[in-house]
């Protein structure tokens, strides 16, 4: 019986001992939850496609934008430009890509200037984006969206619905726009306009065509026409359709890999100083200043 009860009394007190441990325990891991910080890891990257028209016109180019970004540094991982798959009927022009950061959030945009040779309905596949993970040696890649669009004969409503109305207010604009036309051509304005330009207008044509000379020097031929736009702006204020041909020839050799030959260049500088020489011939003083402008540097 005593021996017993010596057993009992130790089985009580080990029983004490071990639920003062868990106790203490529990206890510790509770603290560590509370003051130690979790480590951070770095998020994987994410992927998207977008093109920005839903009807593209036949024969005309569109961009296909893919967007990748990732939450952490900017060394946390590199990214390798991806090649979209693209189906018969669609050519890559070009492309380009840049690169933002924002709240930590790193992101590199990659631009594909796409022409459309076929009219149908495109649907393009999720577009495979390698990247390079910081400390690893394996590489990893990250898909995006599918993309789907519609090639027309001619793009211009989004639905067929709209063209009705659409078609009535264009047409309201246009009876609007020939009626102040004539009314404006009756005044004279055309005439006052050209005799009337503005000493600022005419220094402003001058210092755009001495850009141009030196880009067509420099052999740069987007800063030639981004310059040439300019001053057709100035020049053709009332001809839309010069103005339009100089952009469209702007369009073409920035993202159309268009490259113009010197003979090209020098007679479109040829066509803006034959104008300007058109507007600017009342006083003997501004000839003689616009020649200065047009010597070769």
């Amino acid at each position: 019986m005593p021996s017993l009860n010596r057993t009992m009394k130790t089985a009580r007190a080990l029983s004490r001992i071990f639920s003062i441990n868990v106790f203490l325990y529990t206890l510790f891991f509770c603290f560590s939850l509370l003051f130690t910080h979790p480590s951070v890891t770095t998020a994987t990257p994410e992927a998207t496609a977008a093109v920005k028209q839903e009807r593209i016109s036949l024969n005309k180019q569109f961009v296909l934008n893919v967007h990748v970004a990732w939450q952490g540094q900017a060394e946390d991982f590199i990214v390798v430009p991806p090649e979209p798959s693209l189906p018969e009927g669609l050519e890559l022009v070009a492309s380009s890509f840049t690169s933002s950061v924002q709240d930590e959030r790193h992101g590199v945009s990659y631009a594909y200037v796409l022409g459309a040779q076929k009219k149908g309905h495109f649907t393009l596949d999720p577009i495979k984006v390698p990247y390079w993970a910081k400390g690893s040696e394996q590489e990893n890649f990250v898909l995006t969206n599918q993309v789907s669009f519609d090639v027309v004969s001619f793009a211009f409503f989004r639905s067929g619905r709209m063209w009705l109305p659409t078609a009535g207010c264009i047409g309201i604009i246009g009876i609007i726009i020939l009626a102040v036309f004539i009314r404006d051509r009756r005044r004279g304005t055309k005439k006052s306009a050209s005799e009337g330009t503005a000493p600022c207008d005419m220094q402003c044509v001058m210092e755009k065509l001495q850009q141009c000379k030196q880009a067509k020097l420099q052999g740069d031929p987007v800063l030639f026409f981004q310059n040439a736009c300019s001053a057709a702006e100035m020049l053709y204020k009332e001809d839309p359709a010069s103005i339009g041909s100089f952009k469209d020839l702007l369009e073409r050799v920035r993202f159309g890999g268009h490259r113009p030959p010197a003979e090209e260049i020098e007679r479109f500088l040829r066509q803006l100083e034959k104008r300007a020489e058109t507007l600017f011939p009342s006083k003997k003083n501004r000839e003689d200043e616009y020649k200065k402008y047009c010597e070769t540097p």
